[in-house]
């Protein structure tokens, strides 16, 4: 499969780009959803054994500076979270991006750890502990964001918002 970085480039210059200038993305809530359907579309259309997982759940079973966490969206591959996502859309304003800039270092940080819970048993909702995930030291952070490029909650990284 293409370098994840290079699939989330083609979904946001493509689908994402399309559909917002089109008025198809109007909220947080349906940036994601689209962001997850062109991404599964692309993992599938190359026969990848990624997962794609939609505000997971992640328990640390260890000295995490945070023991919970929900990122927006998520990609594995066997016990391996290789992508890391978090979603802003205030396409009127800027955005408050500290914590979730905060939440995506934490979890660079913690690249390696194979103490973290995803998987709930479908019959009783409790983690399955035989099933840790690792973070993989290649993980991929994606900070993606639908805002006012001048407002002064937003950042610049290599000339892009």
């Amino acid at each position: 499969m293409n370098d994840l970085r290079n699939v989330f480039k083609q979904v946001w210059e493509g689908d994402i780009k399309n559909n917002y200038s089109n008025q198809k993305i109007n909220m947080e809530r349906g940036l994601q959803a689209e962001m997850y359907r062109s991404l599964k579309n692309q993992i599938e259309k190359e026969n990848s054994s990624y997962d794609i997982w939609l505000e997971p759940t992640l328990y640390f079973d260890n000295d995490c500076l945070i023991q919970r966490s929900r990122p927006d969206l998520l990609i594995s591959t066997n016990f391996e979270i290789q992508c890391i996502v978090e979603i802003k859309y205030n396409p009127s304003g800027g955005i408050f991006f500290h914590d979730d800039i905060e939440k995506l270092r934490i979890f660079s940080e913690q690249a390696g750890n194979n103490q973290i819970h995803l998987i709930p048993n479908p019959n009783t909702g409790y983690w399955i502990k035989e099933k840790k995930f690792t973070i993989s030291e290649n993980v991929l952070c994606v900070f993606a964001v639908i805002a006012q490029q001048h407002q002064k909650h937003c950042i610049k990284i290599d000339g892009k918002i």
